[in-house]
């Protein structure tokens, strides 16, 4: 089966090779800049030619991705090169046009994934020195878990975080309440994914990152390079390519409540705040635990719960080399 445009995801040039109406012809574009400047994908022309019928006169196509139309209930009424346009093409140019109920689809699953990571990335190399930029219930559990912060600390920073998730959905809310059935990024099952493989994936897309930013964080460690801010936020990227398509990619409670509680809806809420904490509590008894076992006893450990010490993050104040998260001093 022929499936036009699946190699031509970033094509050089903007030609494209069409299967339709049981033999190929051609479809391309004077206009370059379709390829490198998305202002351009809102009005272009596409010139189709079809050697089979002989064609001696230009068709030329003008493509308005503003738009949205008026969709058959019978597909069969779509003419098959339109209905090309509409979706190959249009995939392989990195958008999609109006397909179904008179919506348009969401950007691509890359865009999105890269979006979250490198906002995370900024805001961790941005504001790591004020509160250690933790951003997410999942993280500040497992840093709680692996005694480096207060459970009054950990409280106030999950009360935080979720106000800060409900006031940005809100806002957001606000800015495209022009769009229909607007989700406000609300996570929810795909469908063919059941509440057990959804928490699944919540588990293992958290358990990564938790243990990134374990991993990147701590001063133990020599061997460390880089920056620990864009690997984080690398692993927010990679868990966001692998559970976008089944649970929208929560992995962070505070951001999945924020839009439930705007849109009023819960479905299968629960998902998304115990799947991120059993992932984030695996990831402290992975590291801290297997992969880089500390030594302090129970004593010390509930003493950083109740009341933290001078510096909240150091379980081993003697150890010069102890871990110490992105943090005031």
């Amino acid at each position: 089966m022929c499936q036009v445009g699946c190699f031509l995801k970033t094509p050089r040039f903007p030609i494209w090779v069409v299967c339709s109406e049981s033999h190929f012809s051609i479809l391309f574009s004077l206009q370059p800049g379709l390829l490198r400047d998305w202002r351009t994908e809102r009005l272009f022309d596409l010139y189709y030619y079809d050697g089979l019928a002989n064609q001696q006169e230009q068709i030329r196509l003008t493509i308005d991705t503003t738009q949205t139309i008026s969709e058959d209930t019978d597909n069969d009424l779509v003419p098959p090169l339109e209905l090309c346009i509409r979706t190959n093409i249009g995939s392989a140019l990195g958008f999609k046009y109006p397909v179904g109920n008179n919506q348009t689809a969401v950007q691509d699953n890359v865009k999105v994934s890269l979006a979250f990571g490198l906002s995370i990335a900024t805001l961790a190399q941005s504001v790591g020195h004020i509160s250690g930029a933790h951003l997410n219930p999942a993280v500040t559990l497992g840093l709680l878990l692996s005694c480096q912060i207060s459970i009054f600390r950990a409280l106030m920073y999950i009360i935080a975080q979720c106000v800060g998730a409900i006031v940005a959905t809100a806002i957001l809310s606000g800015i495209t309440s022009s769009l229909t059935g607007n989700s406000l990024g609300r996570n929810d099952l795909a469908d063919g994914v059941n509440s057990g493989q959804g928490l699944g994936i919540e588990i293992i897309g958290t358990l990564q990152l938790v243990l990134c930013v374990l991993a990147t964080t701590d001063r133990r460690r020599r061997d460390l390079g880089g920056s620990a801010p864009l690997a984080i936020g690398l692993s927010v990227a990679l868990g966001h390519l692998l559970a976008i398509d089944y649970t929208g990619c929560g992995i962070n409670p505070a951001r999945s409540f924020g839009s439930a509680v705007i849109t009023h809806n819960f479905s299968n809420h629960w998902i998304f705040w115990v799947g991120p904490f059993i992932g984030g509590a695996l990831a402290v008894l992975i590291y801290d635990f297997i992969l880089a076992p500390r030594s302090s006893d129970l004593t010390d450990r509930v003493k950083v719960w109740t009341s933290g010490q001078v510096e909240e993050y150091d379980l081993d104040a003697d150890d010069i080399n102890s871990r110490v998260e992105m943090k005031p001093k």
